[in-house]
Formats: C-alpha cells, sequence, structure tokens
C-alpha cells in the first residue's frame, strides 16, 4: 500500500483492527478468527462442522442462524471495499473463509511466497513518503514471507 492509499479499519466490540488488504492476510485472519471463537461460530460454523438444526427445535435454530449472520456480517465488514466484491454475492461464511483464504494466503504456497519475496525487492520509499510509512510497507512483507528461503 502506498502513502496515498487510505487504510480502512473493521472496528468490533472486540477491538479495531485493519480490514483485508493484499498484505495482511495473516494478521487479519488471527483477528477475525479470535472473534469468531468468541462467537461460537469458528469450529464449527466457518469450518462448515456445523449443519443448521432441524427446524422443530425453534431455540437451537435461531441461536444457530443468529452465529451465522454474525459470522458472514464479520468476514464480509472486516476486508476491503476492493476485495469484498469477491464476496459480494455469498452469504455462507464457510464458503467466504474459503475463497478469501485461497486467494490472500500467500503462506500457504512456496510459489506464492516466491512471488511475494520478489515484490519486496521491488519496494521502494515514495516521494514525500515518510520513512515511518515505508518501514510500515515493508513489514507487512514479513509474515506472508516467513517461511521462504
Amino acid at each position: 500500500m502506498g502513502s496515498n492509499d487510505k487504510k480502512e479499519f473493521y472496528k468490533a466490540n472486540h477491538g479495531t483492527f485493519e480490514k483485508l488488504n493484499k498484505l495482511n492476510y495473516i494478521d487479519r485472519r488471527a483477528n477475525v478468527t479470535a472473534i469468531l471463537k468468541s462467537l461460537k461460530a469458528f469450529m464449527k460454523i466457518v469450518n462448515g462442522e456445523e449443519q443448521p438444526p432441524n427446524a422443530g427445535r425453534p431455540a437451537v435454530l435461531a441461536d444457530y442462524e443468529a452465529r451465522r449472520a454474525q459470522a458472514e456480517t464479520l468476514i464480509r465488514f472486516s476486508v476491503s471495499k476492493k476485495i469484498r466484491q469477491r464476496i459480494t454475492r455469498l452469504d455462507d461464511p464457510a464458503e467466504m473463509w474459503t475463497i478469501l483464504k485461497t486467494e490472500f494466503d500467500s503462506s500457504s504456497s512456496k510459489a506464492s511466497r516466491a512471488k511475494r519475496a520478489g515484490e519486496l525487492y521491488l519496494v521502494r520509499p515514495n516521494n514525500n513518503e515518510k520513512i515511518s510509512d515505508y518501514c510500515e510497507r515493508l513489514i507487512q512483507y514479513r509474515q506472508p514471507l516467513d517461511g521462504t528461503d
């Protein structure tokens, strides 16, 4: 992200963090996972382990639907506007999570890490950019490159 790019933040009851962009998947995933766990929605709903309960148990169904809606809302609004376009038509939090992981988890493939390393070598300070902003851009490459030779 250049110094002219405006950072977008997601504010939740549990804290505020930067929305998903091209470089911060790992940090953002950790933040969203923590919130999903507090909602009792990560392990079961987002990972697809829990199916909707039968209609004969209205209280259980209402609880499931509330947790699923919270998971969908959190995932949808914790990504930048550009990235949100990829999941706009979806309403299944598990499907949204998988799409974002597949596209942005660069640590999961050696080829992606190599590509990211090549991008890092090309990063240069922009005109009139504060050194702190430049360093912050460099630091955003650290976690995605973890494990790269």
